[in-house]
Parts: C-alpha cells; structure tokens; sequence
C-alpha cells in the first residue's frame, strides 16, 4: 500500500492563462526529445506513434458536456490539460518519471471517446494499439476520473467502503492521481475549486491519510 499522511491542499482555480492554453494548441505537442513517456521502466512513445496522432487528433470532433468544460473538445481539453498537469508537477516536485507518467495520462485519458461514450475503460482498451503495455499506467487511466461515481454514490447514501479506499490506493499513485484529477479539472465552469465531485475526493483522501506530504496547486 502507498505511503499515508495528512496532504496539504492548497487551492487555485485556473485562470485566463490556462483558459487561453487551449485556444492555442500548438503549444499542446513538444519537441522530439520529449515524446517519450516512461512508466514504470516502459517506454511510451505517444505522439510519435502514427495510430495515436491520427486518433487524437480525431479528438477534435468530440464535443465535450458544457456542465463539465468549458474547451471546444476533447482535443483542446486534452492538451490543455497536459499543460496544466506539467504546471503541478514542477509544482509539487514531481520525479522525472511522474511527470513523464501524468503528462502520458494527459493525452491519453479520454482517447478512448473516439470510440463513442466517455467511460475511461474506452481509453483502456485502446491503450495496446498504441504500444503501451503498462498495468500501472492503465490503471491510472482507468481511475482517473472515479471522484464523479464515488461522489454520486456518496449522495446516494451509498458512499465507498474502507475497503475499496484501501483497493484504490493499492491499485494506483493516489497522489498522482490527485494531481491528475486537478489538472483534468482545467477547463470546468467556475474551475476545480468549484467541482464537487473532486472537492469531496480529495477532503476524504485527505481525512483518510492517503497521500504523505503535500498537493500543491498554485
């Protein structure tokens, strides 16, 4: 199981830098020596795999629920949402192999909605076509958007066990997770601050003592 302790979490919605990141998206894609994504000793070559760039860029044609986000598409809140997810690793002294983890997570977390419907399972099954083998990265794709059902069960009445708190955090990086969860957040109305469903998570991975040491977010 990871490591546990009481997180900091500081507080920022994004503003109209992150907002313009993807109205711009050529910043979205880096240069050669970067495309290289390292997950757990696994080379991920995203963005130099012909499949995956015919597929995201496949993305612009997904519209996204304006409840949810403000970008255009799936496309624009991808690279805006690796733009934001570099910001928090540097932020949070994230390791080279972190930040190369959470940027793959960026362009790869909703590349299954090209497939119709937004289940991140979608994103998993795709993942082999790409070259990506990774358990632990596809495990992050697949739970990198849970706050929304868990927190939904929670009203419900129905709010997850200790012990699927105990599955999760052995399954996955909950601190990466966490910083994901706020960079995927990016583009929501009102920013992450305003987004119940991950307010909710991350007070409960905080009262559960989940994550040791800090989640910085400005």
């Amino acid at each position: 199981m990871r490591g546990r302790g009481r997180p900091y979490l500081s507080k920022q919605a994004p503003g109209d830098e992150a907002s313009q990141r993807w109205l711009g998206l050529g910043s979205g894609f880096r240069l050669a020596s970067e495309l290289f994504h390292q997950v757990s000793g696994v080379m991920i070559d995203l963005l130099g795999n012909p499949t995956f760039l015919a597929d995201f860029e496949a993305l612009e044609k997904v519209g996204l629920n304006p409840s949810r986000h403000t970008a255009p598409n799936a496309k624009a809140h991808s690279l805006a949402v690796v733009n934001r997810v570099e910001e928090l690793a540097a932020l949070n002294g994230c390791s080279v192999e972190e930040r190369s983890i959470l940027r793959g997570l960026g362009y790869a977390h909703d590349i299954g909605k090209i497939l119709g419907g937004a289940r991140p399972e979608k994103s998993v099954e795709v993942l082999g076509r790409y070259g990506v083998d990774s358990p632990s990265f596809a495990e992050l794709v697949r739970f990198h958007d849970i706050n929304l059902p868990w927190f939904n069960a929670f009203l419900r009445g129905e709010p997850p066990s200790d012990k699927a708190w105990r599955r999760l955090a052995d399954r996955v990086d909950l601190r990466l997770l966490c910083l994901f969860m706020i960079a995927d957040r990016v583009d929501a109305p009102g920013g992450w601050t305003a987004n119940q469903p991950l307010v909710w998570f991350l007070g409960e991975v905080r009262r559960r003592l989940l994550v040791t040491g800090e989640i910085v977010a400005e």
